[in-house]
């Protein structure tokens, strides 16, 4: 049921507090958009055919229709695991200062 049916089986006249409760508690609320009517035309999975699914080197990912993600490969957690490629200064390419003043 929705609310503007029982506002329509009222004669269009103004609903009172308890008709209004009434109403909404009559309401069905779906737990899901499942339980929803796509009466809009939305697009859904069923609307993208996916044949096939490529990496960045042209590798497919979709194996039997059913595409897989690539292992994500081991991320370094510690700055010291990289190589200093680019030469940024370093604690031990630092030059002592002792304090004087040149």
């Amino acid at each position: 049921m929705r609310l503007s049916d029982t506002y329509s089986a009222t004669s269009k006249s103004a609903m009172t507090g308890v008709a209004v409760a009434s109403a909404l508690s009559s309401l069905a609320i779906p737990d899901s958009t499942s339980d929803l009517t796509n009466d809009s035309g939305f697009i859904t999975s069923a609307d993208i055919p996916v044949t096939d699914v490529q990496d960045s080197s042209g590798n497919s990912l979709v194996s039997n229709g059913i595409a897989t993600i690539p292992a994500i490969p081991t991320v370094p957690t510690n700055v010291s695991s990289f190589t200093n490629d680019a030469g940024y200064l370093t604690l031990s390419t630092l030059p002592i200062y002792d304090g004087s003043v040149s």
